[in-house]
C-alpha cells in the first residue's frame, strides 16, 4: 500500500507490505523526498513489481509523478514527471493492462480543464502520446479507471452542467484488434505450437496501410509475426491487416484474458490494442 504523511515538515509518498490477514510486513519505504509536497498516491501491480503515480509540486506546480518499485519497495526507477508545465496535473490514477501501465489524471491549462490518459512501458517511458478523455466544455476530475481487457471504462467528477458536479463515464478503445478473427470463442491453447491469427480492422479513422507490418509485437513475450497481409476480413470494403504469430512466442499463460498487441505507424506513431481471450487445455 502506499499514503502521503509529514515528513521533514513536509508531505511525502511512503510504501509498505501487508501480510494476508493485513498486517505490515517488512519495513515503511520512503519513496520521495521532493522539495515540493507529493500527495495522493495510487498503486498497481503488474505481476512482478509496482507502479505509483502522485501529485508533486516539487517544480512549483501540481504535476503528475511516477515511480517503479520492486516487491518489497525498492525503488527501481527515477521519479519521471508524466505532465508537461505549463499545464497543471492532479489526481493521478493508475491501472495496469497486461502489457503497459496507464494514467489517468486531471490536467489543466489555459484553454480548459479535463482528463487525460497516457500509456507506459514498463520503464515508465511514453508508449502512446497523451490522449484526451474529455473535451470542452468538460472539468473532469478525480478520475479512475478500468481495464476491460480491450479498452478502458473510465468515470469522473465534472462540473459543466449548471447543476454541480456531476459523475461522467466514457468508454476508451485502444485499438480495432481482434484476435482468431475467423472465430468469435477467441480460444487458445497456450500450449500449441500453432499459430494465432491476429488483425487489425481498417475504419475510417485506421488506414492499416500506415502501419509498418515489422513493427507488430504480441503478448508479454513480444512475438514478432511470421507472415504479415491486407485482407478485408469484416466485408466492410476497407483492407485489414493480418499477422500470424507463433503460440507459444507470445508468451500466453493459462488464466489469460486478453493478448495485446502493439506496433508502429510507418511514421513512428506508437500504438497497443487488445481482445479477450479464452485459454483452454490447461489443469
Amino acid at each position: 500500500m502506499t499514503w502521503q504523511a509529514r515528513a521533514d515538515d513536509n508531505a511525502e509518498i511512503f510504501f509498505a507490505r501487508l501480510d494476508d490477514e493485513g498486517r505490515r510486513s517488512g519495513p515503511v519505504t520512503r519513496l520521495t523526498s521532493s522539495a515540493g509536497s507529493s500527495i495522493r498516491p495510487v498503486i498497481a501491480w503488474n505481476g512482478s513489481d509496482y507502479g505509483v503515480v502522485w501529485q508533486d509540486n516539487r517544480t512549483g506546480l501540481d504535476e503528475i509523478y511516477y515511480v517503479r518499485i520492486s516487491a518489497e519497495g525498492e525503488k527501481l526507477t527515477d521519479d519521471m514527471r508524466l505532465t508537461d508545465p505549463p499545464g497543471v496535473g492532479r489526481w493521478p490514477f493508475l491501472v495496469w493492462t497486461g502489457s503497459r501501465f496507464a494514467v489517468f489524471a486531471t490536467y489543466s491549462t489555459d484553454i480548459g480543464t479535463g482528463v487525460i490518459g497516457e500509456l507506459l512501458d514498463r520503464s515508465g517511458e511514453r508508449a502512446v502520446t497523451v490522449f484526451p478523455v474529455t473535451d470542452p466544455p468538460a472539468s473532469g476530475e478525480r478520475p479512475s479507471a478500468v481495464w476491460t481487457g480491450s479498452g478502458f471504462g473510465v468515470a469522473w467528477s465534472d462540473g459543466r452542467d449548471r447543476f454541480g458536479p456531476e459523475i461522467y463515464f466514457a468508454r476508451i478503445g485502444c485499438s480495432r484488434v481482434d484476435i482468431k478473427p475467423e472465430s468469435a470463442a477467441n480460444r487458445v491453447n497456450p500450449f500449441e505450437h500453432g499459430r494465432l491469427t491476429v488483425a487489425i480492422m481498417g475504419s475510417s479513422s485506421v488506414d492499416v496501410r500506415e502501419i509498418d507490418p515489422a513493427s507488430l509485437r504480441l503478448g508479454r513475450e513480444a512475438a514478432r509475426p511470421e507472415r504479415v497481409r491486407l485482407s478485408d476480413v469484416n466485408r466492410d470494403g476497407r483492407p485489414d491487416l493480418v499477422g500470424q504469430f507463433r503460440v507459444p512466442e507470445a508468451g500466453i499463460a493459462c488464466g489469460d484474458t486478453s493478448v495485446v498487441l502493439s506496433g508502429a505507424t510507418r511514421g513512428g506513431s506508437s500504438f497497443e490494442g487488445a481482445d479477450a481471450i479464452v485459454t483452454v487445455g490447461c489443469r
